[in-house]
């Protein structure tokens, strides 16, 4: 047991040594203690009933990861659990936590910690929210009606403003440069704020997540990297797909997908129509490929069908947008920076600012 005990002690310091390294270690002033022995630590095995967490429900998984709800204190978290392995170390899966512990925005997801427990790294985050851009496009298009006042009149109107926010997420992610490489609906998580005090024009906010292959650079022109990376087919840009060089312009691409699909369900009174017209536009070609990239050309032809009197005039600006950000060529996509300054993204209201949110106690706690 003795034995044991100081193996675990010496695979802490080389663990903590490691995030030190990483500069990922705040001083005892600014970091959240979550844990009461420190913002990122290592939980021994026989220690794991000491972690100061109440698993509530899980939220979803993939082949490698489980997130779930839980309560630290009076504070919701959402806990992402990663399998570590030869093929997908520790010092792999901490890149997600080294990127958002620099990142400090309201639309984009906050880290609070992590700790080590076995062969498991788990990545605390806030906050908890009750969709994916994906499941909230899915509600609102089951809502009967379309009335003011309605839940599917308030999910459009909140949809319509993600617009805006979104495009300040990625602004601000650029101007670190830093490429997220994963914008996809999956990965945009959305949250009933009506009972926050961050509740702004909209009753939903939306959050940027999921860093686990963003990369950072010192600089733009450091971007433009090549190489083999990981993925999603669907949204990834062409050059991302070719696996050739690309940079921060991929982003603008994975974003014009999703803000094509956005503009499926938010313009007219058929949103589960134009949606499925969108999927069938995208599997046209001779070799059944859904992607972007693989079907710009008629994708575009289908914004370009969308400018008529019943759309409003900031959704056809949109729309015409969306064509440029689906360009083919990156240097012919416009910056995120340059569009911010555009009439149609002027409604950010208070919600789209540089820094984090404060945290709120669970309701059901008070």
């Amino acid at each position: 047991m003795v034995a044991d005990n100081q193996l675990g002690v010496t695979e802490q310091s080389e663990w903590l040594d490691h995030l030190r390294n990483l500069d990922l270690l705040p001083d005892p002033w600014n970091e959240m203690n979550w844990s009461g022995r420190g913002q990122h630590v290592e939980f021994l095995p026989h220690e794991a009933k000491e972690i100061p967490l109440k698993t509530e429900k899980v939220l979803g998984y993939t082949y490698s990861a489980i997130v779930e709800s839980v309560r630290c204190k009076r504070i919701r978290l959402a806990r992402k659990t990663i399998r570590c392995s030869r093929a997908f170390k520790r010092e792999d899966a901490i890149r997600e936590v080294e990127h958002l512990q620099k990142l400090h925005h309201s639309h984009i997801i906050r880290v609070v910690g992590s700790y080590i427990l076995k062969k498991d790294l788990s990545i605390l985050l806030y906050p908890v929210a009750e969709y994916t851009l994906n499941t909230f496009i899915e509600e609102m298009c089951e809502q009967p009606h379309f009335w003011p006042g309605s839940k599917s009149t308030e999910m459009r109107e909140s949809l319509r403003q993600f617009f805006t926010c979104l495009l300040h997420a990625v602004s601000y992610l650029h101007k670190q440069a830093i490429k997220h490489m994963d914008i996809k609906p999956k990965n945009l998580l959305i949250r009933d704020v009506r009972n926050s005090r961050y509740r702004g024009v909209t009753n939903y906010k939306v959050y940027l997540a999921d860093f686990g292959i963003a990369r950072s650079y010192r600089s733009e022109a450091e971007a433009e990297t090549s190489g083999p990376t990981s993925f999603t087919r669907i949204y990834s840009a062409p050059e991302v797909v070719a696996q050739d060089t690309r940079g921060l312009k991929a982003d603008i691409f994975s974003l014009g997908a999703v803000f094509t699909e956005m503009l499926a369900v938010t313009w007219q009174p058929y949103p589960v129509q134009q949606r499925q017209h969108l999927i069938d536009i995208r599997g046209c070609n001779s070799d059944y490929d859904k992607s972007f990239q693989a079907n710009i050309l008629p994708i575009q032809d289908w914004l370009s069908s969308l400018s008529t009197p019943r759309m409003s005039e900031p959704e056809r600006t949109i729309a015409s947008i969306a064509i440029k950000m689906l360009h083919y060529e990156p240097s012919s996509r416009p910056q995120a920076d340059a569009l911010l300054k555009m009439r149609c993204f002027s409604n950010s209201g208070t919600c789209c600012i540089e820094r984090t949110e404060e945290f709120e106690i669970a309701k059901d706690t008070l």
